[in-house]
């Protein structure tokens, strides 16, 4: 069973204002859903993403050369071989 909401009225600074209409307007979500996982996230209690759920159908998918960067840097400027 879902939590009830309770609407509240609160006063907040014209700039955080602003900050989250912007918020809202790149994620295509209304100003209370920001508002709310914005808090949400302030208090630490927000999920997050699992990552490796998220990557496991592109996680191992692509092979490369197998080398480090540091590997890659060593060749930068070179010469291509082969």
């Amino acid at each position: 069973m879902a939590t009830p909401s309770v609407t509240k009225t609160i006063r907040i600074p014209g700039g955080l204002h602003a900050r989250l209409v912007r918020r809202a307007r790149e994620e295509r979500k209304d100003f209370s859903t920001v508002l709310r996982d914005t808090a949400l996230r302030g208090l630490g209690e927000d999920e997050g993403v699992d990552m490796l759920d998220a990557l496991a159908g592109i996680v191992g998918k692509y092979a490369g050369r197998g080398e480090s960067q540091r590997e890659r840097m060593k060749r930068y400027g070179r010469p291509r071989v082969g």
